[in-house]
């Protein structure tokens, strides 16, 4: 299964025409957000017996050395601890800052991602790759728990973190658009720091418009990559 028809998702052909038709002095770096919603059992599209995790096929793809030969790496990863908002339920979050878009196209057509790719479509029940860019200067990170608040595109009032009780907002995403997902028309994607996860909850749960989630920090350098 190539890169450019997945099963986990729908590849956004006519914005990926866009960054083909791009003026290379133009193009720049971008964040890409990645949420991740495994299959319980590794399903690969050849038919192959498998007795691993969704997970475990997608620690088999594991793109690093192909990232960093791009001059891309890897500035969030995360396992989901509690969503309360949005569907499907994800189970991690990462986030790659590419150098261009025509170095993340590039990542597609290498022989050694197609490679890997499949264990990746193996895994993968649901995903969304979406392009972002930082549109506020991002505040340090102390103590509390992290969140993300992913916000659809709508015409009605728009999520504002300072309203969460014991929340700081670390920074503020604009989405160009999904690579692969779904057709929601996502805004922003909201990091928050937050002191108190109750309010949180109580802020977020059952907001039709909003994909919220808390998560653990095992690779975190995104607010010293702005710098």
């Amino acid at each position: 299964m190539s890169s450019d028809n997945p099963r986990y998702g729908k590849v956004n052909k006519e914005m990926i025409r866009g960054w083909l038709e791009m003026d290379r002095e133009t193009d720049g770096p971008f964040y890409a957000l990645n949420l991740m919603k495994y299959r319980k059992k590794a399903v690969y599209a050849d038919g192959r017996e498998s007795d691993i995790s969704g997970s475990q096929a997608d620690d088999e793809y594991n793109p690093m050395r192909i990232l960093k030969d791009l001059g891309a790496r890897i500035v969030f990863f995360g396992e989901v601890m509690e969503q309360t908002a949005g569907e499907p339920l994800y189970d991690r979050i990462a986030v790659v800052l590419y150098p261009t878009r025509m170095k993340f196209m590039e990542m597609q057509r290498r022989p050694d991602f197609v490679d890997s790719h499949e264990h990746k479509d193996a895994g993968m029940e649901f995903t969304i790759v979406a392009s972002t860019s930082p549109i506020t200067e991002p505040h340090e990170q102390t103590t509390g728990t992290l969140a993300l608040v992913v916000e659809e595109a709508h015409s009605g009032t728009a999520f504002d973190p300072s309203s969460i009780e014991g929340a700081t907002l670390i920074g503020t995403y604009s989405v160009e658009g999904q690579i692969v997902g779904d057709e929601r028309q996502l805004q922003f994607a909201h990091w928050i720091q937050v002191e108190n996860t109750q309010a949180f909850k109580a802020a977020t749960e059952g907001n039709e418009r909003l994909t919220a989630l808390t998560v653990s920090r095992i690779i975190d350098e995104m607010v010293s990559s702005q710098k």
